[in-house]
């Protein structure tokens, strides 16, 4: 579950998918099925925290697992291999999905 993600793992994510590059937040919540709406709620939160965190907080809410988020960060128009690799190196990913990715 992300939920059991360690908080200094899930902090850098959120750090890395906070900055303005073309695949941050944005692209993790297009590729959630998120609507413009949805989005614009995100972006306008001023809670202090980032738009990455109020994303990884909604999919802890809906007791999403890593397996999703890799998911989510391997699709075609996020492709932050970067972070699959943070969370590989942090023993976060399972031999079946480590398997699935190798396939892909």
């Amino acid at each position: 579950m992300l939920k059991d993600i360690p908080s200094r793992v899930s902090s850098k994510i959120v750090q890395l998918l906070n900055h303005n590059t073309f695949y941050n937040w944005k692209s993790i919540a297009g590729a959630m099925g998120l609507t413009v709406g949805e989005v614009l709620l995100y972006e306008n939160d001023n809670n202090g925290n980032g738009q990455m965190e109020g994303l990884f907080n909604r999919m802890i809410q809906q007791q999403r697992t890593v397996e999703y988020f890799v998911h989510l960060l391997n699709h075609r128009e996020v492709q932050r291999l970067d972070i699959i690799d943070l969370l590989r190196k942090n023993g976060l990913i399972s031999d079946v999905l480590e398997q699935e990715l190798q396939g892909l």
